[in-house]
């Protein structure tokens, strides 16, 4: 490991989540799949703890099924897989409606442009006074039957029945239910992460040099493609890092998910690039090869840059565009009976 990583993972970076396979794996043997399906809503239920190596290609979908499905037998249907099912089910969406994904699937109570664009700041701030509202935004989120006792907040909205609520919120003007929510002793306000567009100096990123992949063969690692390099990939590839400045102005990163996803990427590519697409796509031009895995975040400029692989799928595709969860899945796990069944079903693609 180098100086840049042994700096980016020192105390004052410590991340929760350790950036490589070995804890992602470490983390799919730990899961226990009846716990998660009695528990998973609640503040300390039996979570999987997996969402950033899943998000950020240390692991895929199948890796996780056949890791749980090797210690324990699991039927299609089980709670674990049906919620890897949303996350295929988000890219099926994706894949369909583009960026529409920003925007409601269905109708809602009110028009979309009925609702605030952003969260007020002391909700943000977490000192609204509503002890559920203000745990939740420092600890990510529950209400009070998931949570303990000093999350409960009588005498707000959070305790007025879902009826009651679907009736409100078809009003024009919600008008506050009477009574003064208690405030949290001793709890100051949250200062927010900042966002940055661009990466921290400690994580040794270069501007797109044409002369480093110059009549190479050329594997491109991506912030959502950290897992192991391909085995059959030849000795003499130059594999470079991508960060394309263009994304990272509309979607700003914490510094948190910057060193995480930073440091894995040092252990897999000496030369890692921060520049704007157009910068980026120049220097490839040199390059003899460019591979690399597909993803829908750089869909503007991944496929004009390189050659590009899927991911391998863990469940069937279905090709009908369904705006609904329960139409998906009704599609996608159709004369499948157990997680064997699934993971039969794709097969991982050679490169």
């Amino acid at each position: 490991m180098d100086e840049t990583v042994t700096r980016a993972l020192s105390p004052a970076f410590a991340p929760m989540f350790v950036p490589s396979v070995a804890a992602a794996q470490a983390r799919i043997a730990a899961v226990r799949p009846a716990a998660y399906a009695r528990t998973r809503n609640a503040l300390d239920g039996a979570v999987s703890q997996l969402s950033p190596y899943i998000t950020h290609g240390f692991v895929t979908l199948s890796d996780v099924l056949a890791g749980v499905a090797r210690r324990h037998a699991l039927d299609v249907q089980h709670k674990f897989v049906y919620e890897l099912g949303w996350r295929a089910y988000f890219r099926h969406v994706w894949q369909h409606r583009g960026d529409g994904i920003l925007q409601s699937l269905h109708e809602g109570p009110l028009p979309d442009a009925g609702y605030a664009r952003e969260l007020p700041a002391d909700i943000r701030q977490a000192c609204t006074g509503v002890p559920v509202v203000d745990e939740a935004v420092r600890t990510l989120f529950n209400a009070a039957p998931m949570a303990p006792a000093s999350w409960h907040s009588p005498d707000s909205l959070i305790d007025t029945s879902y009826e009651e609520l679907d009736r409100m919120a078809r009003q024009p003007a919600m008008q506050r239910r009477p009574g003064k929510p208690r405030v949290l002793a001793d709890s100051p306000s949250l200062v927010e992460p900042r966002l940055a567009a661009d990466p921290p100096d400690v994580l040794g990123l270069t501007a797109p040099d044409a002369a480093a992949v110059a009549g190479r063969d050329v594997w491109l690692v991506h912030p959502w493609s950290l897992g192991e390099l391909p085995a059959s990939l030849p000795a003499d590839t130059q594999v470079i890092g991508v960060f394309v400045a263009d994304f990272h102005r509309a979607w700003p990163w914490n510094e948190k998910r910057w060193h995480f996803v930073g440091s894995r990427m040092a252990e897999l590519a000496a030369q890692r690039w921060y520049g704007n697409a157009d910068a980026i796509g120049a220097a490839l031009k040199s390059a003899r090869s460019v591979r690399s895995i597909d993803e829908p975040h750089l869909a503007p400029w991944l496929p004009a840059w390189a050659e590009c692989g899927s991911v391998p799928a863990l469940f069937p595709s279905v090709d009908r565009r369904c705006d609904s969860f329960s139409q998906w899945w009704n599609r996608a796990t159709r004369g499948l009976n157990s997680s064997t069944d699934l993971l039969a079903v794709n097969e991982v693609p050679a490169w």
